[in-house]
């Protein structure tokens, strides 16, 4: 079965994971999509093109995110173009509001940005300055149990509720839905979760995903257990070849009670135009319970 869930090859799309040359319906929601069709695409491409893109800069649909995110500005190489979370040291937005330090306002030589356009572009890179707008906001009475982990770009949240929701009753625009099955086997806890998510949240309209957890626990001794677990997500079942997956094996010990020490590796693969989306991390986490 995991062998079938393959990342995709990434072929015909751009870094955000959609077709190269789409241009989305601009808004007013802070997503990388709608900043590349509100400025980069009809102003910056106008000099920011190609091989002679100034500093190297290129602001079309298929290389904007991937030299922007992350990559140190050739102007002020202590500053990265564009540093997630934080507007302030972010040089692309020095640029666009007129606070770098060195050379001209962007655009150079034409009209500064609309206020709302500058402020669309802050709030972006203050929320993460994520390539894709994924977002997930169950509506429920009650939660029993909650848990919250990361894949990429998106938060997964995972409920369990007092009672069986009524997904044609949940106005928001996006949901996510879980069934999941526990079996017990000696000593391991098999688990898989398979949800599909329905999101009317993007400005091209309607769009499904389709995620998919397997997690195998295994106890080694008494405050020692290994945990291996692969994770499938399919952003858009519309498109073909952007499918992600990540392979995650954590060691957790606990040394005293309410203590937990994490060490784990985890390998992302995704579409080879994002470097995000193919890495492996090594991680050591400690955990207080109280």
């Amino acid at each position: 079965m995991i062998s079938a869930c393959s990342a995709g090859s990434g072929e015909g799309l751009d870094v955000s994971g959609r077709p190269i040359g789409e241009t989305p319906v601009p808004n007013d929601q802070p997503t990388f999509s709608n900043i590349q069709a509100r400025i980069f695409t009809p102003i910056c491409t106008q000099c920011h093109v190609g091989a002679a893109a100034p500093q190297g800069l290129r602001l079309d649909s298929a290389n904007s995110y991937g030299d922007l995110v992350g990559v140190p500005s050739r102007e002020v190489p202590a500053l990265d173009r564009v540093e997630p979370f934080d507007p302030g040291t972010s040089y692309m937005f020095q640029k666009i509001s007129g606070t770098a330090a060195v050379g001209g306002r962007m655009p150079l030589g034409g009209p500064s940005l609309p206020d709302e356009d500058i402020e669309l572009v802050r709030q972006w890179i203050s929320d993460g300055a994520s390539p894709t707008p994924i977002s997930f906001q169950p509506i429920i009475s009650k939660v029993l149990v909650a848990s919250i982990s990361q894949f990429d770009d998106a938060q997964i949240v995972r409920i369990t509720v007092s009672r069986e929701l009524d997904a044609t009753s949940i106005l928001k625009s996006s949901f996510r839905i879980i069934k999941s099955a526990n079996a017990q086997f000696g000593n391991s806890d098999d688990s898989e979760i398979v949800d599909f998510t329905v999101d009317m949240g993007f400005p091209e309209g309607r769009r499904s995903h389709m995620a998919t957890l397997l997690e195998g626990n295994w106890k080694i001794r008494k405050g020692l257990n290994a945990k291996l677990s692969y994770e499938y997500f399919d952003p858009d079942d519309t498109l073909d070849e952007d499918q992600r997956n990540r392979i995650s094996a954590v060691l957790e010990f606990f040394p005293i009670q309410f203590t937990q020490l994490r060490l784990g590796a985890r390998y992302y693969n995704g579409i080879p135009q994002n470097p995000v989306q193919n890495r492996t991390d090594l991680f050591l986490q400690v955990h207080v319970f109280f």
